[in-house]
């Protein structure tokens, strides 16, 4: 079974996994809560009952008619503390409210039971699909949970497929951090990049190479992430990512079977290996030597190395990271400046700049702040000063999602571009 690694990832909280059907769904419900008057007032006599407390009506409807239009449309256990916050707050304009010790454990009780009592009020086959669909994001969260103790050993191969896709979801908000982007215009790019995933059959190494910013990253991130989206099927391989800064201090094959688990016995891996440029040369050599020593071995797994040019001698194995064709270009550009961005007036270097995704996303993002990029030098300028008006990684800010992307490099020391590569 495929599972699709293009569901939208809240950097704040876990998988949005509810199914087309159970989204339709609560859409529908939640508009006819916030829509009708006498469904609400259906709902608050239910909770009433069900829970034996006496909320004003007046006040539990009118935050009930705007729950329906923000967090209600997410499951119990991802909005459950907002909807009691904003719950409490809303109920607290009435004195009665404000002279219980217990309000704030009542009015979570209001807001756990106004679920069910909605979903008693609907059809029981659409009830059904929903409290499916809420029971595969409890799923989901637990799961999250739980491995970030135990890493993905004893997981089946959904689980570890849900748990990959959420790794490379994390590291790619990670990489994209500064400049800002909403989950919709991630989804977007993931869609993007993907058109320009390297192949890499079975026993294959391929060192992707390429400048600063033009997509190593991603491109190597999208081949890893088609392989967690059919790692629910038998026989696919177990994608495992590596930054070269990780590896020095072992083997690629010791740290290889620490990912393997019990119905891996196949050795059968698909393996990205990032950041060999930031990494001693010695080191990188070294790693580089051993991947494709591990995967000469092991004729069904395959391996991806990303690299900057000159570090390590031309190999045959090494592609040419493609840089983004005119369409491609202009719709990273656009897809992240919110409109459409003229590109008339720029300048040689800046278009052929552009063609990398990181100058692409950067240009987006310009347009968007308002600002007028026509060169390379205005546009690492204004990267720079976006970066020194927030210094702290999205993902730092807003949870503890791990990541081991790699690490980010000052637009200061950005190179001069190069012309133009194919793979």
């Amino acid at each position: 079974m495929l599972v699709s690694g293009l569901e939208p990832l809240l950097v704040i909280a876990v998988p949005k996994v509810l199914t087309d059907a159970a989204k339709a769904f609560l859409s529908k419900v939640v508009s006819k809560v916030a829509r009708s008057v006498s469904f609400r007032f259906r709902v608050y006599l239910r909770v009433r009952r069900t829970t034996g407390l006496h909320p004003s009506t007046r006040l539990y409807l009118r935050w009930l008619r705007d729950a329906a239009k923000t967090d209600l449309r997410e499951p119990l256990e991802a909005a459950g503390s907002q909807l009691a916050t904003t719950l409490d707050e809303v109920l607290s304009t009435d004195w009665k409210w404000r002279l219980r010790t217990d309000r704030r454990s009542a009015a979570l009780r209001l807001v756990e039971e106004t679920y069910p009592a909605i979903l008693m009020l609907v059809g029981a086959s659409d009830a059904r699909a929903l409290e499916e669909g809420w029971a595969r994001y409890r799923h989901e969260a637990l799961l999250a949970a739980f491995s970030a103790v135990n890493g993905l050993a004893g997981f089946n191969r959904a689980d570890a497929a849900s748990l990959l896709l959420r790794e490379s979801r994390n590291r790619r908000i990670e990489r994209l951090w500064s400049f800002g982007l909403d989950d919709d215009q991630v989804t977007g790019l993931v869609e993007l990049m993907a058109r320009v995933r390297p192949n890499v059959p079975a026993g294959a190494v391929v060192t992707l190479v390429g400048p600063f910013g033009a997509g190593k990253s991603e491109q190597a991130e999208s081949w890893f992430a088609r392989a967690a989206a059919y790692r629910d099927t038998e026989g696919a391989p177990l994608p495992t990512w590596f930054h070269a800064s990780a590896l020095a201090a072992t083997t690629v094959d010791q740290a290889v079977r620490a990912r393997l688990h019990d119905h891996d016995v196949d050795f059968n891996v698909a393996i990205v290996i990032d950041g060999l440029d930031e990494v001693d040369p010695d080191v990188a050599s070294q790693v580089a030597k051993q991947t494709r020593v591990l995967i000469a071995t092991h004729s069904a797994s395959s391996a991806i190395m990303a690299i900057r040019p000159g570090v390590l001698p031309c190999d045959d194995t090494d592609m040419l990271c493609r840089g983004l064709d005119d369409g491609e270009m202009e719709a990273v550009v656009n897809l992240v400046g919110g409109d459409t961005v003229h590109t008339w007036g720029w300048n040689d270097e800046l278009r052929e700049s552009v063609r990398r995704p990181f100058f692409a996303i950067a240009v987006g993002r310009a347009h968007r702040d308002g600002i007028s990029v026509h060169g390379q030098a205005s546009l690492i300028r204004h990267l720079v000063e976006r970066a020194l008006e927030d210094p702290q990684p999205k993902s730092q800010q807003c949870s503890k999602a791990r990541s081991t992307s790699s690490s980010r490099i000052s637009p200061c020391t950005l190179p001069k571009p190069v012309p133009r590569t194919t793979a």
